[in-house]
């Protein structure tokens, strides 16, 4: 689709947490070298809220959605109302409630809090260059369809959204993918044409279950987080991993190799009680441990 003239973009935000906005509306202003419209997702939206988005962009659309399919629905919901053909790709976005507390590990990956949300919007959007660089990839690698963060890819194996709930999908998409690794956390770039599936699938608000404060999984948002990446490789596309410079290889081969090495070495510590360190603290020198 792209030209010699600058691409289109659509980029979906879904804003959940409204006191997010400023910090989304600063990635935003790396867009740049291309014409782009932007859709605003969100339940009861205040005049505050909407005068903060439209000062940065005046033609931002909003699109006023139920608390339903977290931020898959709503996406879901825009694409099926927009004529997506003068588009080259669309950037989906959305504000993330984590908090201090929150810490997950995806391939060697440490990630706390809202490092998870910055690692996921970084890849795209983290600086003028790295936008650019997202520009570059959708024009000159016809193969990528869809751009995410290289942190996030991790494999669909361990929740009930994984197995029986998204072979169920699938089947209904019509659909066929071996290769079950996803972008965790639902933000990333992508052809439209890739979308074609879930169109037809003519979903509904009434498809989806309603949010719960647990977060847990197995509900059809959860099932579609892992279906927009795999319906990418269906399609005959590949998944562009950007972000981070160290690949996920890399750091595997440290945390095997070099990090056994390093603790040996010099490590302090706690010992395995029950599951958690909060057995007794220790030092270790060259292997050998002094308790403390």
């Amino acid at each position: 689709m792209m030209t010699a003239s600058l691409p289109h973009v659509l980029v979906v935000l879904h804003v959940f947490y409204k006191d997010q906005i400023p910090w989304f509306l600063k990635k935003l202003s790396h867009i740049n070298h291309c014409h782009w419209d932007l859709a605003v997702t969100g339940p009861d939206f205040q005049e505050e809220d909407k005068q903060q988005i439209l000062a940065f962009k005046p033609d931002t659309r909003f699109i006023a959605t139920d608390n339903v399919g977290y931020d898959v629905w709503p996406f879901i919901q825009v694409v099926q109302q927009t004529d997506l053909s003068p588009y080259d790709f669309i950037v989906k976005l959305h504000t993330k409630g984590l908090v201090d507390g929150y810490d997950f590990r995806y391939n060697h990956y440490h990630i706390k809090a809202m490092r998870w949300r910055d690692s996921l919007v970084d890849a795209l959007l983290e600086s003028n260059c790295r936008w650019r660089r997202v520009l570059h990839i959708f024009k000159h690698e016809k193969e990528a369809g869809m751009v995410c963060s290289r942190k996030l890819i991790i494999l669909s194996d361990t929740m009930p959204e994984d197995n029986e709930l998204l072979d169920d999908e699938m089947a209904r998409l019509g659909i066929q993918c071996e290769d079950r690794h996803f972008c965790a956390g639902t933000m990333f770039a992508i052809r439209p044409q890739v979308l074609e599936p879930i169109l037809r699938r003519s979903l509904k608000k009434e498809d989806f279950q309603s949010a719960n404060a647990s977060h847990s999984g197995g509900t059809l948002a959860h099932v579609y987080e892992r279906v927009f990446c795999l319906v990418v490789r269906a399609c005959g596309y590949k998944m562009r991993p950007t972000g981070n410079w160290l690949s996920y290889h890399w750091l595997e081969f440290y945390y095997q190799c070099i990090a056994p090495v390093l603790l040996w070495l010099f490590e302090i510590n706690r010992d395995v009680v029950e599951g958690s360190y909060d057995g007794p603290k220790y030092i270790r020198l060259f292997g050998i441990k002094f308790y403390l």
